[in-house]
């Protein structure tokens, strides 16, 4: 359906616009990111939504390529630390081979109150920000 419907419209927008730079979905990219990027050579971000496996993305595409990483909220808000701690990890092995960006998203009330759900996300911040350093 993608390469059927959505590419003949990318190429039009391509044609029409001219150079596409970055790129969102909240999909899974890796059935066609080569295709996307078939049309869209000029991208130089993509936003990878934690529907992708980013590491296998990392492997298929051009390190000059910078991935702005998403994380879902519930993870954010009710994963384990130790589960954080080994994403981040992974995701600062990455940062190593090209330019990362990171999303802590959190915009929902999955606990009681917001100030639970504030401590959460700042908790994984500060993992976040003491497994880049």
């Amino acid at each position: 359906m993608f390469r059927e419907f959505v590419l003949p419209a990318y190429r039009q927008i391509a044609a029409s616009e001219g150079k596409v730079v970055g790129f969102h979905t909240c999909g899974n990219l890796v059935p066609v990111v080569h295709d996307l990027l078939g049309v869209f050579p000029g991208i130089q971000t993509l936003d990878v939504s934690a529907w992708n496996d980013f590491e296998k993305l990392d492997a298929m595409l051009d390190p000059e390529i910078g991935f702005w990483l998403g994380f879902k909220n519930t993870f954010v808000l009710a994963g384990a630390p130790a589960q954080h701690r080994e994403l981040l990890e992974r995701v600062a092995r990455l940062g190593r081979r090209r330019k990362v960006g990171v999303c802590a998203q959190a915009i929902v009330r999955l606990h009681e109150t917001y100030e639970e759900n504030l401590s959460r996300v700042n908790a994984f911040i500060r993992l976040a920000r003491e497994t880049f350093a």
